[in-house]
């Protein structure tokens, strides 16, 4: 975190609104004594006095402390206007606190990409059928929206698939039903599958269903998925199914008609 910001009191958590208002007095006494040593960008000597005054007013506010420590802003001809915070840079590395950035979001309006996109991103992770979602809306947002825009894309890229245009493809639910004709067991998992019948299966639906096909670690009945017997779906023949790197499984089916 830096020494001074520029974003709104509100959105500091109580450890970062403790500690830019320690700074203000830091820096205050830095720059009477005249041995300030901080880059333009981390402080605006002009306006350390309104912003030493805004984070008490919110300190105050939450009852986080009663503010006990003097303070009159102290200026020196060389000082008197010194440094400039860049707002999105600075609003940027604040919201790298996932406390502070929860404050932000309570207190500001959503931008409705913002909210599209959390809806989107719920409804994959729940595997659920995502809607068509514009992915280049995400690279529009402002900086305090660069976390969100990191979780959706890596939820897309590893769980749904998306067409060249780089939007969310139309999914389709399906219902997989697998079989182990040792231990007389089965299990089904729900997954999704684009036009052209492709789907995946996450690593823990692969070990959920290795766990209820055969649950011991040294039985050799069935492959990585537990299975020895067939493997149904519930749109049409299942042409194939591959394990992948991660764990997951890739399969495809000739979904009838």
């Amino acid at each position: 975190m830096r020494y001074m910001h520029k974003v709104n009191v509100r959105w500091l958590c109580p450890q970062h609104l403790m500690r830019e208002h320690n700074m203000m007095h830091f820096l205050n006494n830095r720059i009477a004594d005249g041995t300030l040593n901080v880059r333009e960008d981390e402080i605006e000597t002009g306006d350390i006095g309104n912003r030493h005054d805004a984070l008490v007013a919110e300190i105050e506010r939450r009852t986080i402390a009663k503010h006990r420590s003097p303070f009159s802003a102290r200026t020196l001809p060389h000082w008197e206007h010194f440094g400039h915070i860049d707002a999105e840079a600075d609003l940027k590395a604040v919201m790298e606190c996932g406390r502070c950035r929860a404050l932000m979001e309570q207190d500001r309006p959503a931008d409705p990409a913002i909210v599209q996109a959390r809806e989107t991103l719920v409804r994959i992770k729940q595997g659920l059928d995502a809607p068509t979602f514009d992915l280049k809306a995400l690279f529009r947002l402002r900086a305090d929206a660069e976390h969100l825009r990191v979780c959706i894309m890596s939820a897309i890229r590893g769980r749904v698939p998306h067409n060249t245009k780089g939007k969310v493809a139309d999914m389709r639910e399906v219902t997989l039903t697998l079989e182990n004709g040792f231990h007389n067991t089965t299990v089904s998992l729900v997954a999704k599958i684009d036009e052209a019948g492709r789907g995946r299966l996450l690593e823990r639906q692969v070990q959920r269903s290795k766990i209820s096909l055969c649950g011991s670690s040294e039985c050799e009945c069935g492959d990585k998925l537990g299975v020895r017997g067939e493997v149904r779906s519930s749109l049409g023949k299942i042409v194939s199914m591959t394990m992948r790197d991660d764990g997951g499984a890739d399969f495809e089916i000739e979904v009838s008609k």
